[in-house]
């Protein structure tokens, strides 16, 4: 099965475990606090996430990660961030509200993503996929009012802690977007670092647990091996595979689907306007999908010494998300990106330009030299858009030293040979 296809199944599976966080976190805080249930719930996720690393054999990436101080504490930053801090507001504001409202509220979050994306990890966001924000956002605007111009919300307080949940999942997800460690001993340390944190509320609010009924346990039981484990590695796969923003707009499907789950399990009312809603959430999914079936663009860090008009450079990290090669892995813990750009496939001449100088690997998709599987390089080709007669130039190192690189590289070309070729699915409108 293509890279690609697998994960727009992964996708799918995320997204109606994600329909079901806010009613579990509802449903799970009926008979004992919030600590406590967070705590048998980030419990669980530990030991299902463990168990994930070891059946995975990614037990010997853990104990390199762990050997990197400087990484596990941005892991656990990120964790705590998306984890423990992110489903502590979220289960408050369902005790408060319930679980739709909350539901409606967090599908904010790739909103304040894509504000900060550009400022924090240089990838352009097109006008077309604001449009789709836009979009997404009026969809949930209109079921928050019930069909209605007026907000009608309950709770204000509570809906201002739903908020904070949304801007800790948002910044979190910037954070670990920016890091590129393997998946499995990621979601891990983000378990291990949240049982920690919630265990320290607990011991310094001097918490006592009390007996849990069944309601409780199939909530916490489903959180942590589900929600934070299992679903957690589809999310943070895709979110890595794809531009990120694909993801985020996936997740604005969560709440119809929470609408239908909470029917059946808590006895919500079904309302017309919810199928108004979802019509501008399907136009917003559609017009994203437009976008990110390609590479996010990679926006030049050295603008004022980028001389070449036609010399675009995509974000392409995703393609390793999984890879076997050691040098590649080995760049990737150390904050490195995958930087790409098409090139005719003539025009190879890889000699020109010493990579260990900028400290980082290149090849292209047709002189790979082993570093990529043939099912990497042909997922590579196709979230660029390589046509039969193009390539693609990869240099993988710290994103500003990759692009050093790469403009090295077509510096040399543009001497003996033609500038790089303008990306074939440049778009007038939306663009």
């Amino acid at each position: 099965m293509k890279l690609k296809s697998k994960g727009y199944i992964l996708i799918v599976l995320a997204v109606i475990e994600l329909s079901l966080l806010t009613v579990f976190s509802g449903l799970g805080v009926r008979s004992v606090g919030i600590v406590q249930f967070l705590f048998f719930i980030f419990l669980t996720s530990t030991a299902v996430s463990f168990a994930a690393v070891v059946a995975a054999k990614r037990l010997k990436h853990l104990i390199l990660l762990i050997l990197n101080p400087r990484t596990v504490a941005i892991l656990s930053i990120a964790g705590i961030l998306n984890y423990a801090v992110a489903q502590l507001f979220l289960t408050m504001a369902v005790k408060g509200t319930n679980p739709v409202v909350v539901s409606l509220v967090l599908k904010l979050w790739p909103i304040f993503l894509a504000l900060m994306l550009p400022f924090t990890l240089n990838i352009k966001i097109a006008r077309g996929q604001i449009v789709a924000l836009i979009m997404g956002f009026i969809g949930i605007y209109l079921l928050a009012t019930h069909g209605g111009i007026a907000m009608k919300l309950f709770g204000a307080s509570y809906i201002g802690i739903a908020i904070l949940s949304t801007l800790a999942t948002a910044s979190s997800n910037v954070i670990i977007r920016s890091q590129n460690q393997d998946v499995f001993s990621q979601v891990f340390i983000f378990n291990a670092s949240s049982l920690i944190f919630i265990a320290m509320i607990a011991w310094l609010m001097n918490i006592q647990f009390v007996p849990m009924d069944q309601y409780t346990i199939i909530s916490f039981l489903f959180l942590g091996s589900i929600s934070y484990a299992l679903g957690a590695l589809m999310f943070f796969y895709t979110f890595k595979l794809f531009d990120p923003l694909l993801m985020a707009n996936a997740t604005y499907a969560t709440p119809l689907l929470t609408i239908l789950f909470s029917y059946f399990i808590m006895g919500t009312k079904f309302y017309a306007y919810y199928l108004l809603s979802f019509a501008f959430i399907l136009a917003a999914l559609i017009i994203q999908q437009h976008y990110a079936k390609r590479a996010p663009e990679y926006a030049s860090r050295h603008s004022s010494e980028k001389k070449r008009t036609n010399l675009y450079m995509f974000d392409i990290s995703g393609a390793f998300v999984n890879t076997k090669n050691s040098q590649i892995i080995n760049m990737i813990n150390k904050s490195g990106r995958a930087i790409g750009a098409k090139i005719s496939s003539d025009m190879q001449h890889l000699n020109l330009v010493d990579p260990s100088k900028y400290g980082c690997i290149m090849f292209t998709t047709k002189e790979h030299k082993g570093y990529a599987s043939p099912e990497e390089l042909e997922f590579i080709r196709d979230i660029v858009g390589a046509k039969e007669d193009e390539d693609v130039l990869v240099c993988i190192g710290k994103p500003e030293e990759a692009e050093k690189a790469i403009n090295e590289y077509f510096d040399w070309i543009d001497k003996i040979e033609k500038p790089a070729i303008e990306p074939s699915d440049k778009r007038n409108f939306f663009s």
